[in-house]
């Protein structure tokens, strides 16, 4: 089985959480229903606001995201 001449294209969101991402690391998946859609690219604290943590997501390209979606932690 090989990869060839594939070049997988992605989008990039920020996610903002006012409470702990405590487990969360880089490379985590990204789920959408269950189903891996992405990873965490970066974490940090949001410099306008540092009450909040900025999460930088890279989803696959074409991934449905709408702007009412929530995101949560679920540590597996």
């Amino acid at each position: 089985l090989a990869k060839y001449g594939f070049e997988e294209k992605y989008d990039y969101y920020y996610m903002y959480f006012s409470e702990s991402v405590d487990g969360l690391s880089v490379d985590s998946s990204v789920k959408l229903n269950g189903v891996e859609v992405g990873k965490v690219k970066a974490i940090e604290i949001d410099r306008t606001n540092p009450e909040r943590i900025r999460v930088t997501v890279r989803l696959k390209a074409g991934t449905p995201v709408t702007a009412d979606m929530v995101a949560t932690l679920k540590l597996e």
